[in-house]
């Protein structure tokens, strides 16, 4: 496994650490250093033994002395200590040795969740069950009254057994306290080689992080929300929902919904209808809650009198419906959505798909806007009109 700070989590680390260095075949406290898994935002990462259990760790140990970082890694145990689920990385011991702070947590074998999606095989039901376990994490999470502040691919692990873990709550605060204590000035930040930069102090992972944490605004819940669909838009489409070359950009792009448009058409419609809501600028737009947001990704089915229908497309394209009536079932529909053999039967869905999100991405929020919009195209039209009238 290998542990990257990936899209780097910004902090000061111009002064290092005082105390001994820590190397494979060293100690730190009962614990022997076995090998470097790479580096975090605050700290290195190394697998070791816990002599006293007998048992493999991975150990978080700080790069710098200062007491404010200390502080943040005596939060991110706390915070993860607080939570005892499958789908978030257990913290063990929290202490301090040869002059070392550090953090001992589960060792996953494994990998990150950004090195998991680089893999060209891996399919939408594939992510979507990935990001479902991730979720599921951040549920938990702020059930326990945390919200993460710095949720990434690179704070997700999965092990070799398939489960994913959320991991790395160095950000996370009470949801009563989640606020950034300091914040970014937009113009200030930088997009070099894929990568926002910024040359003074900041909390949080720009490219994955709303407009209210940029700000320094307060965050809750639904900031995660959005950190998350950043990073499932990204992990589904192979492009971040929003781009620019400076932070302002970002923060323009965000606050007008600009998306970058996908490069995939086998994702399901329900699934960009979600994401679209947890991408909203305002946290008053988007969902209530994880669980809301989960239930939102999951497969849409209804019942109807006139038969089984695929959601919305079926209302609106009859030929959608009778394609809907045969293949919606939870489990197959959407791994069919993307067969290429089904190309032909799905057209009328695909197609709908596509006018789902022109709808989407307008947000019509009359008939008449929709009549403006959508005018020369009937069935678009209608698509507007129901969502008018859903909304």
């Amino acid at each position: 496994m290998q542990w990257t700070a990936g899209e780097d989590t910004f902090a000061d680390s111009t002064r290092l650490q005082a105390g001994t260095p820590v190397r494979p075949g060293g100690r730190l406290g009962r614990y022997i250093v076995l090998e470097s898994l790479g580096k975090g935002g605050m700290g290195n990462v190394f697998a070791a033994l816990d002599t006293v259990l007998d048992r493999k760790v991975a150990l978080k140990v700080l790069r710098r002395s200062d007491d404010e970082e200390r502080a943040r890694l005596i939060r991110e145990a706390r915070a993860q200590a607080k939570l005892s689920h499958p789908n978030v990385v257990s913290v063990y011991d929290v202490g301090e040795a040869n002059g070392q702070v550090f953090i001992a947590m589960e060792l996953v074998e494994g990998s990150t969740l950004r090195h998991w999606l680089r893999a060209p095989e891996r399919s939408v039901p594939d992510v979507l069950d990935a990001f479902r376990q991730a979720a599921l994490g951040l549920q938990a999470a702020h059930r326990a009254g945390i919200v993460h502040r710095d949720f990434k691919p690179d704070n997700v692990l999965i092990g070799r057994d398939g489960r994913v873990r959320v991991t790395d709550f160095g950000l996370a605060v009470p949801a009563e306290m989640a606020h950034t204590l300091q914040s970014i000035t937009p113009g200030s930040t930088s997009l070099n080689e894929g990568r926002l930069t910024e040359t003074g102090f900041v909390m949080g992972t720009p490219a994955y992080m709303p407009i209210e944490q940029h700000f320094g605004l307060p965050t809750d819940v639904r900031s995660d929300q959005f950190s998350f669909c950043v990073a499932l838009y990204e992990g589904l489409y192979r492009v971040r929902p929003f781009g620019g070359s400076t932070g302002r950009e970002l923060c323009i792009a965000i606050r007008n919904t600009d998306l970058r448009a996908p490069r995939s058409s086998s994702v399901p419609w329900h699934v960009h209808d979600a994401l679209l809501r947890g991408l909203a600028a305002r946290p008053e737009d988007r969902f209530e809650s994880m669980g809301a947001l989960i239930r939102a990704l999951s497969p849409v089915v209804k019942r109807r009198r006139g038969g089984w229908l695929l959601g919305l497309a079926g209302v609106v394209v009859g030929a959608a419906s009778m394609v809907g009536a045969q293949f919606a079932t939870q489990e197959v529909a959407p791994r069919m959505m993307e067969h290429s053999v089904l190309t032909e039967k799905l057209g009328p869905v695909l197609e709908q798909q596509a006018m789902q999100q022109r709808v989407m991405a307008r947000r019509a929020s009359t008939a008449a806007e929709c009549e403006a919009e959508f005018g020369a195209n009937l069935g678009v039209r209608m698509l507007c009109l129901e969502h008018v009238r859903r909304d």
